[in-house]
């Protein structure tokens, strides 16, 4: 929990003047008690010592009682230095500040034909642009997908909410060299970090200008999977800061695994599926948003993860497993694991449910 410097003054204050230990006010106040100790130890060298709010005591000296030998008195000085808050404090306002001045998207025209009960649910994972495999390269990774969106944008209906959702691995490394960030095993690359990470944004921005020219309103979600579990993070955030003047955009942010949409009598969870399995991941969604779950009658999971299609139902919700669009590096290779490669996006209706889906393969747009 943050708090102010008035804030901080008056719980120390108020301590001081009670008289009371630091484990009783701690309790009383819900301050961890070495962080009131600190508090307390801090106002006490502002008072002792003179020191400013945005200061604090490094160490103290004082006079000795011997002289040099010039008959000058040896003295030490109180030494001050920034206190961990305030530096938080400037770099956060440094931080603003370069959010402030990055460029914003465009506004786009809002369709005017549209199905006020349709959501459209677009599910783009495993994608892992940057990947090196007989049948995927960075190139062959962007006209697919990019052909992908819009073959499905085209015959999906003009539903009023486009959920665009990219569940996890759309990165196939996450930092400066080619390696799962959890393990360290070595990944088949195709390009530099830089050009996967250029790519990934024109994908994503591609994505984006599109679904707005066919909704009145999209939900972005970038889900953090085993392979792209920072570089999630970064891509939800600029996409936040870029469409922040869109009214008709929203960016998911949370700080979570597991998120979920409610559309009228529907809710739609999503995970990655690296951290839970199909057999239990129900509970998860269902305990993680009870609210929503509890005031929906059609509830959906969906997971990625395992490249493959499989779909499932419990007395929870029903939850199925998305292909990949992706190809098979020479890991999936040896490893013997086959499926049929794909993305689905589906359309639910406020009141029924999934009414509709479309599926597209690979092999369509090369």
């Amino acid at each position: 929990m943050e708090y102010d410097l008035e804030h901080k003054l008056s719980i120390v204050r108020s301590h001081l003047e009670s008289k009371t230990t630091i484990l009783f006010t701690s309790k009383k106040t819900g301050v961890p008690v070495n962080q009131l100790r600190a508090w307390v130890k801090a106002y006490r060298h502002q008072i002792e010592y003179g020191i400013k709010d945005d200061q604090t005591l490094k160490g103290v000296s004082r006079y000795e009682s011997w002289k040099d030998e010039e008959g000058n008195t040896q003295a030490q000085w109180v030494k001050t230095d920034v206190k961990q808050e305030a530096i938080l404090d400037k770099l956060k306002a440094f931080a603003d500040e370069i959010k402030a001045e990055l460029p914003r998207a465009p506004i786009v025209r809002a369709p005017t034909i549209i199905h006020d009960d349709l959501l459209n649910f677009y599910v783009l994972t495993d994608a892992h642009i940057g990947m090196r495999s007989d049948d995927w390269n960075l190139e062959t990774a962007k006209k697919v997908i990019k052909g992908w969106f819009q073959y499905v944008a085209k015959r999906m209906p003009d539903a009023h909410t486009g959920v665009l959702c990219f569940q996890g691995d759309i990165a196939h490394w996450d930092s400066m060299k080619p390696l799962t960030p959890s393990i360290g095993h070595v990944l088949d690359a195709d390009c530099n970090s830089r050009e996967m990470t250029r790519a990934i944004i024109q994908i994503i921005k591609y994505a984006v200008d599109l679904l707005l020219k066919k909704h009145q309103e999209l939900k972005v979600i970038y889900v953090a999977g085993n392979h792209d579990e920072y570089s999630a993070v970064v891509q939800s955030e600029w996409l936040s800061v870029y469409y922040s003047d869109n009214p008709r955009i929203h960016v998911d942010t949370k700080n979570t695994l597991y998120h979920c949409i409610e559309w009228g009598d529907v809710s739609i969870f999503t995970h990655h599926g690296h951290k839970r399995k199909i057999t239990d991941i129900t509970k998860v969604f269902a305990g993680m948003y009870r609210e929503v779950f509890g005031r929906t009658k059609y509830s959906y999971g969906h997971i990625g993860h395992y490249h493959h299609c499989k779909c499932d139902e419990d007395q929870l919700m029903q939850i199925q497993i998305h292909p990949t669009l992706s190809g098979k590096d020479d890991y999936a290779n040896n490893g013997g694991w086959l499926s049929q490669r794909g993305a689905k996006a589906i359309c639910y209706h406020k009141k029924y449910g999934e009414v509709d889906y479309t599926t597209g393969r690979p092999e369509m747009f090369l």
